[in-house]
């Protein structure tokens, strides 16, 4: 009888070594939740800081809000700030525009991901962009413009490139 229970309920090393896993396992999901309450504060208080201290003063100033139309591509920090934006926002615009990032039209000024859906809602009234058909780099020669209805001359091979491939000196 011994020897038929034996062989029953018989388990090799790699089948009791599971088995204590798995009853380990168990016993700690089952242990976590009072084992987290334990370490866990619920009612933390947090005292109010008095009002004669710096930093109550500080956060209790706010800067005032002043509405204006902007260029975003051409505001400086201080015009991002007197707008009403953080400085965390400002300098991920300037960050932005330094990378060479340039907003075409306004809904770009909302991909800026530290700028909240509701400073762009406020700010999208005012924002003032340059025309789209404004060439987009200038030679500050007046020879060099040229409408682009006018037929471009065929270029020479002894020729340099231009820094605007748009605009070309005039053949005369």
């Amino acid at each position: 009888m011994k020897r038929v229970l034996f062989h029953s309920f018989y388990f090799t090393r790699r089948e009791r070594n599971g088995a204590v896993l798995l009853c380990a396992f168990i016993l700690v999901s089952l242990l976590l939740p009072e084992i987290q309450e334990r370490f866990t504060r619920h009612n933390i208080y947090y005292p109010q800081l008095p009002s004669h201290w710096p930093v109550a003063a500080m956060a209790s100033i706010e800067q005032p809000v002043e509405l204006f139309p902007f260029n975003p591509n051409t505001a400086t920090a201080d015009d991002f700030q007197r707008l009403g934006l953080t400085a965390k926002t400002a300098r991920s615009i300037l960050n932005y525009r330094d990378k060479g990032g340039l907003f075409r039209k306004p809904e770009d000024l909302a991909k800026i991901y530290t700028l909240s859906t509701a400073d762009y809602e406020r700010l999208r009234p005012f924002i003032a962009l340059n025309e789209p058909n404004t060439p987009k780099c200038s030679t500050g020669n007046k020879r060099a413009t040229r409408s682009l209805s006018t037929p471009i001359p065929r270029v020479q091979p002894t020729w340099s490139a231009p820094a605007c491939p748009l605009i070309w000196p005039s053949a005369s």
